[in-house]
């Protein structure tokens, strides 16, 4: 079995690398490719979540298992949130073959698959950036989009200055961005962002339809339970559609949809796997003034596509520890 730290899986995918088997993962859940996908979650302790989820493409990759939790006293602590590993199997013999670093494999194919998501359906002259949040998945998210669009600035906000001005600092030397980043001084900075993408756990909105401008797309990272809503109902009834990783899943589990379903604000009609977009299907933006929404409630076959990839490369590259079970 092989071990892969989160410093070698870096080293053999490059940040195309990641958006392109997010694509592939996408259009596989669209095309009904998805095989062994469930997820089995429950709360431990205050705000505490435990998972383990499954996934892989069919006849693509083995199975996927991402184990883990979210604990979000350990930002006080200074360590991450999110403690995970997944591990992968052989498409053919089910056996054991990788351990990955969770955290990484989520934060990295996660924003991939907003930049991923972006790419398919935000303006093809979109020059500004707007990012709620400043943790890991922010980061991630501005070092992603800058590969799918030339980007000519990058505005970050969240309530914690401190925070804020460190990834300012930390984007402003990183060679993935080459855009000025800036403090948005507020959320109603957004109001002036092509793209906009939300990487909070709030409750509560933080990105009011109101604010977005002719032409925005709105992607939220977030909102991948009934009870987290980054979006308003406004954003939701602005939207000339809404995309999803994946239909059935984003109406179980998407807070924003399940409060514009409950006011009337869209239809079914309206929410399109944006899998079928990237395979061609004439659903995606009409015209420049079009408001678009995304929403990524996360998929297993998503650690699937980019775990395959990364195994494959590391072997390639005779990268990580081979380990006796």
């Amino acid at each position: 079995m092989l071990v892969i730290t989160d410093a070698d899986l870096r080293r053999v995918v490059d940040l195309d690398d990641v958006i392109e088997s997010q694509r592939r993962a996408y259009r596989a859940a669209a095309d009904g490719a998805m095989a062994a996908e469930g997820v089995l979650t429950a709360v431990h302790g205050e705000g505490s979540l435990v998972f383990a989820v499954t996934g892989a493409i069919a006849g693509g990759t083995g199975v996927a298992f991402k184990i883990g939790s979210e604990n979000p006293a350990n930002a006080s602590l200074g360590i991450s949130t999110l403690q995970s590993a997944v591990i992968l199997t052989d498409v053919t013999t089910a056996a054991i073959v990788a351990i990955l670093n969770g955290a990484a494999v989520t934060a990295l194919r996660t924003s991939g698959g907003v930049a991923a998501a972006a790419d398919a359906i935000a303006r093809r002259d979109s020059s500004t950036l707007g990012i709620l949040g400043s943790g890991v998945q922010a980061r991630e998210v501005a070092r992603m989009v800058s590969q799918i669009r030339s980007l000519d600035e990058v505005r970050i906000w969240s309530p914690s200055r401190e925070h804020r001005q460190s990834l300012i600092e930390e984007l402003t030397s990183d060679p993935a961005v080459s855009a000025n980043v800036i403090d948005g001084q507020g959320a109603r900075f957004t109001s002036e962002c092509d793209i906009v993408v939300t990487c909070t756990t709030s409750r509560e909105p933080v990105l009011e339809g109101e604010w977005l401008r002719p032409g925005a797309t709105a992607l939220t990272i977030g909102s991948y339970a009934p009870e987290r809503n980054e979006i308003d109902v406004r954003a939701s009834e602005r939207a000339a559609r809404t995309y999803v990783d994946d239909v059935t899943k984003a109406w179980e589990w998407s807070g924003p949809l399940q409060r514009a379903l409950a006011a009337r604000a869209i239809d079914t009609s309206s929410i399109h796997p944006v899998g079928k977009v990237m395979s061609g299907e004439d659903l995606g933006r009409r015209d420049d003034e079009e408001i678009l929404v995304f929403h990524s409630l996360g998929l297993a076959i998503q650690d699937a596509a980019l775990g395959a990839l990364v195994l494959e490369r590391a072997t390639e590259q005779g990268l990580g520890a081979i380990v006796d079970l």
